[in-house]
């Protein structure tokens, strides 16, 4: 449905960094959405605050994040990664601190991270300062892409890794992780719903 397609369309421009494109998605996604009522907030709010952490607009992202509360058990991860960056950002190392714990302390349940929510947020993370440590341990504890086990899940870790080692200075090291991530036969990688309907 329609509904697939703004979905899709909103993950691909924050995946290409195209805020201004985002923004007009997060729009058409609550043009679409106005008349549902949900006791928790949407993958489109955790998405807003996702575009304004990429546009800089931290303060606000600060605020919108704290008047959203408690979100899903399927929301923490991203959220608490939206809220890691946005305190690296601000200078506020211990809050910080207290989100990669947060989400060590997930991984640690039994299910580990997921590798498409750590994606939304590690790059964020690493380019307002995340130690490359603590995001070598955020990617260690990845358990899962999408809810549970996939084929893409080693890939996906790999990039990963690619963008730790960047941030570390091991461009070389880099390069490595993302050749072996690209040897990956591509009708081994699945292509999800929202990937399906912007296909057309």
């Amino acid at each position: 449905g329609i509904g697939v397609v703004v979905h899709g369309r909103l993950q691909a421009a924050i995946h290409e960094g195209d805020g201004p494109d985002a923004a007009r998605w997060v729009d058409q996604a609550r043009a679409f959405n106005r008349d549902a009522r949900s006791p928790q907030p949407t993958w489109i709010d955790v998405y807003d605050l996702i575009v304004l952490v990429e546009r800089g607009e931290l303060d606000a992202a600060a605020d919108r994040a704290e008047r959203l509360g408690e979100v899903g058990h399927d929301k923490l991860e991203v959220l608490t990664g939206v809220r890691l960056a946005i305190a690296l950002g601000r200078g506020r190392t211990a809050e910080a601190e207290a989100h990669v714990a947060t989400l060590l302390d997930k991984a640690e349940d039994g299910d580990g991270l997921d590798a498409d929510g750590v994606a939304e947020i590690l790059p964020a993370a690493l380019e307002r300062g995340l130690a490359p440590d603590a995001a070598r341990r955020m990617v260690a504890a990845i358990r899962r892409y999408n809810g549970g086990p996939s084929s893409v899940m080693e890939p996906a870790r790999r990039r990963l890794e690619a963008y730790v080692a960047l941030a570390d200075g091991q461009p070389e090291e880099a390069w490595s992780l993302i050749e072996a991530a690209l040897a990956v036969p591509q009708e081994r990688l699945p292509i999800s719903a929202p990937q399906r309907a912007t296909d057309h």
